[in-house]
């Protein structure tokens, strides 16, 4: 191979970790933004609940709504989301019963 092919393939090739290097902290800076972004959004509505009640209500209602994790809820003094059943053998179940228990489980939920 001729010497100036081979100088031209190890250029693309540094080249190529260069560019591999400048994404990677590109989107390391990414996730750096979106965390200080989250904490700065965070911090505005912790202090605006301090203020504004129906606020306070409507947040810890979406909290609730959307908080799946345990330990997440658990950050916030919300008690864990009850595991929902639902039997689908028919053997184990009569239909209205399945009906009955998706209207009880929907119920509970909202």
């Amino acid at each position: 191979m001729p010497a100036k092919l081979n100088k031209l393939i190890a250029q693309k090739k540094s080249l190529e970790a260069r560019i591999a290097k400048e994404k990677a902290k590109a989107k390391q800076q990414e996730r750096k933004d979106d965390t200080r972004r989250k904490i700065l959004v965070g911090a505005v509505v912790l202090k605006h609940m301090e203020h504004d009640v129906s606020f306070k209500h409507n947040i810890e209602h979406l909290l609730e709504a959307q908080l799946v994790k345990t330990v997440d809820r658990d950050l916030f003094g919300i008690a864990p989301k009850k595991e929902i059943s639902i039997t689908s053998d028919p053997a184990e179940s009569t239909q209205s019963e399945f009906v009955n228990n998706i209207d009880q489980n929907i119920t509970h939920q909202g």
